[in-house]
C-alpha cells in the first residue's frame, strides 16, 4: 500500500514537471487538454488518499503508535489540500473584443476550429469588418470584391469556407453559389451567405442551391462565429471521412489487385457463407459461379451448381471412375454435406478432382472477425507425381502389371466383400515352364520380352474386372471375379493356355516354353486369402507334376 501511495505521488510529480515544459505550456492553453491534466492529477491524489485510508485502517488494527497513525492521517489531509490547488489549474475566461457584442463565444464554441476563409462582398466596409473579426480569433482570411474575382480566385485555391454576399454587381451571389456547387472540386466547400436582405425567398433559394447557412446583416458576432465554427467542424469531419474513404478505396483496390494476381483460386465468404469476393482464377475453376450470377451465392449453392454442371469428376466417383459409375442421389447429398462441413469447420487441406483432370487442393481458414478465406490451388503436377509414385509402388516395373502388394490388397478387399455378399470368385496361379532355359540360352533381353508377351496374353484372356499380377520372376497370378462354378475357372485357364501357347519368336529367334496353372475357388478351397493363395500354388505344382502346360484345381 505504501508503494501505491508513492506511485501516486510520483505520477503527480511527473504531471507537474510536464506542466513546466515549454512544449506542454502551449498545449495547456487549450481548455480541453488542461482538463485532461487536471483529471490525471486528481486521479493521482485519489490514489494517495485511498491507499492512505487503507494503511490507516491496518495501523489502527495493529494498535500502532499514535505518532505513526497521525503521520498517515496528515498525509491524507495534505493530499486533500492538493485537490484545491489542482482546481486552480484553469484558464481565465477570455472575451473577444467585438464591436457589436461582448458575449463570450467560447461558451457557445468550446472546441473552436479555425480555417482559411474567403470573403466575397462588394462592400469594402463589410469586407474589412468581417476580416478583422475573423482574424481576431485565428482564422486566415482572403477577400475579393465581386463574384467574377471569386471564381477566378477559386481556380487555384480551395478555402475551408466561403462567406458570400448575395447582391453584387456583374454576378450575384446566387449565381456564384450555383457555379461553385456544380464544380466537382469546389462543391464540398461550405458556403455561408451573409446579406442585408432578409427576404425569405432569397433564403430558400440559397439553401436550395446548396448554401450551408444564411445570416442576415447586421450579423450577430456570436452567431457568426458559431455558424462558421459549425460549418468548419462539419467540413473537418467530412474531409476526414472522405480521406478515410479514399484510403479505404485505395486499400480495396490494392487488395483487389493482389487477389487477382494470386495464381490460385481465391474467394472470401462471409459469416453466412455468402460469397463476398473472388478472383478470375476461382471463376475459371468453377463455371457454376457464372451461371449463378457471381456474388451473393452461398457456398452450398455454388457446390450444387457445379455438381449440376459436371465440374467435379463424376460427382466424387471413387469406385471404378473409369467405368463412368456415378454416385446415386443419396451419395451426392452425403458428399455435399461433407464438403459444406469441411468449409464451415476447416481443419486441414483436402483435394478435389475436377472433370478437366485437374487436381485442386482446397485450403480454407476462418477469419477472426467472421467468415472464411478459401484458396484453391492447382496441384495436378504434384498429384501426378504422387499417383506415379503410388503406381510404381503397386505395379511391376517390367510388365506394368499389378505387383504382389497390389494383388494382396485387392484380394483382401474382395475377400471381405465376398464374405458379406456370399459370392464366388477364384484365384489362378501361373508359373512358366522352361523360363530359366530361355534366359540362359537366349539372354535376359529375350527373357524380358517373353515375360512382357505372357503378361499381355494373360490380360487379354481375362475380363477388365479381373486383376492380373506378376509376383516376381516367372510367377503370375490372377483374381477372377463374378464366377459361379469350377467350369468358369476352367474356361479362364483354357483361354490362358491357348493365348500363351508353347513358343515365342523375336528377331528370328524362337523359344519353347509352357505354363502351369493352379486354380482355387472361394469359398470351397479357402476360408482366408492366405489359404486360397496357398491352395492355388499347390495346385500349380500338381499341374507341373502332371506334365506341365496344363492346369489343376485345388480341392
Amino acid at each position: 500500500d505504501f508503494q501505491s501511495i508513492q506511485k501516486g505521488a510520483d505520477t503527480l510529480q511527473d504531471l507537474l514537471n510536464l506542466c513546466y515544459s515549454p512544449e506542454e505550456q502551449d498545449k495547456l492553453l487549450e481548455s480541453y487538454h488542461l482538463k485532461e491534466v487536471r483529471h490525471d492529477m486528481r486521479a493521482a491524489v485519489g490514489v494517495m488518499m485511498g491507499y492512505g485510508e487503507l494503511v490507516q485502517d491496518v495501523l489502527e488494527e495493529l494498535e500502532a503508535s499514535k505518532n505513526t497513525v497521525s503521520a498517515v492521517i496528515d498525509l491524507q489531509k495534505k493530499a486533500s489540500d492538493l485537490l484545491t490547488v489542482i482546481e486552480l489549474f484553469a484558464l481565465e475566461d477570455e472575451t473577444v473584443e467585438i464591436e457589436e457584442s461582448e458575449e463570450d463565444i467560447d461558451v457557445y464554441m468550446p472546441s473552436l476550429v479555425t480555417g482559411n476563409i474567403l470573403v466575397v462582398d462588394d462592400s469594402p466596409q463589410k469586407r474589412e469588418l468581417l476580416s478583422r473579426k475573423l482574424k481576431k480569433i485565428g482564422h486566415t482570411v482572403n477577400v475579393v470584391e465581386d463574384g467574377m474575382k471569386a471564381l477566378e480566385y477559386l481556380r487555384d485555391a480551395t478555402p475551408d469556407i466561403i462567406l458570400l454576399d448575395l447582391f453584387m454587381p456583374e454576378m450575384n451571389g446566387d449565381k456564384v453559389l450555383q457555379l461553385i456547387k456544380q464544380n466537382e472540386r469546389l462543391k464540398e466547400i461550405p458556403v455561408l451567405v451573409i446579406s442585408s436582405s432578409s427576404d425569405m425567398d432569397n433564403v430558400v433559394k440559397c439553401i436550395r442551391l446548396g448554401a450551408d447557412d444564411y445570416l442576415p446583416m447586421p450579423v450577430n458576432n456570436t452567431l457568426l462565429h458559431a455558424r462558421i465554427n459549425s460549418c468548419l467542424v462539419k467540413k473537418v469531419a467530412r474531409d476526414r471521412e472522405q480521406k478515410t474513404l479514399s484510403e479505404l478505396n485505395k486499400s480495396r483496390q490494392r487488395l483487389s489487385t493482389a487477389i487477382e494476381n494470386i495464381d490460385e483460386g481465391f474467394a472470401i465468404f462471409d459469416t453466412e457463407d455468402v460469397l463476398l469476393t473472388y478472383n478470375n482464377c476461382f471463376k475459371e475453376l468453377y463455371p457454376g459461379l457464372k451461371s449463378l450470377g457471381g456474388l451473393s451465392v452461398t457456398y452450398e449453392e455454388l457446390i450444387r451448381e457445379n455438381i449440376r454442371l459436371g465440374v467435379y469428376q463424376v460427382e466424387r466417383r471413387e469406385v471404378s471412375p473409369e467405368d463412368g459409375v456415378c454416385l446415386n442421389a443419396k451419395e451426392i447429398e452425403d458428399w455435399v454435406s461433407v464438403k459444406v462441413g469441411r468449409h464451415q469447420n476447416p481443419t486441414q487441406p483436402h483435394v478435389d478432382l475436377l472433370s478437366t483432370g485437374m487436381w485442386v487442393e482446397v485450403i480454407e481458414n476462418k477469419i477472426p472477425e467472421g467468415g472464411t478465406v478459401s484458396i484453391h490451388k492447382d496441384v495436378s503436377e504434384g498429384k501426378k507425381k504422387e499417383k506415379h509414385l503410388e503406381y510404381l509402388a503397386l505395379h511391376d516395373g517390367l510388365t506394368g502389371l499389378a505387383n504382389r502388394k497390389k494383388f494382396d490388397e485387392t484380394l483382401n478387399s474382395f475377400f471381405e466383400k465376398a464374405q458379406e455378399n456370399n459370392t464366388t470368385f477364384g484365384v489362378a496361379f501361373f508359373d512358366l515352364d522352361g523360363f530359366k532355359a530361355v534366359n540362359d540360352t537366349l539372354g535376359h533381353d529375350f527373357g524380358d520380352f517373353l515375360l512382357k508377351t505372357v503378361s499381355q496374353k494373360l490380360v487379354e484372356s481375362v475380363r477388365e474386372s479381373d486383376l492380373v499380377a506378376r509376383f516376381g520372376g516367372d510367377e503370375f497370378a490372377a483374381l477372377v471375379t463374378n464366377i459361379s462354378s469350377e467350369e468358369d475357372m476352367v474356361r479362364v485357364a483354357e483361354r490362358c493356355l491357348e493365348a500363351i501357347g508353347t513358343h515365342v519368336e523375336k528377331d528370328g529367334q524362337v523359344a519353347d516354353f509352357g505354363v502351369s496353372i493352379g486354380l482355387a475357388l472361394h469359398p470351397s478351397a479357402g476360408k482366408t486369402p492366405e489359404e486360397l493363395l496357398k491352395k492355388a500354388d499347390a495346385a500349380m505344382y500338381e499341374a507341373k507334376k502332371a506334365g506341365k502346360g496344363t492346369y489343376r484345381i485345388a480341392s
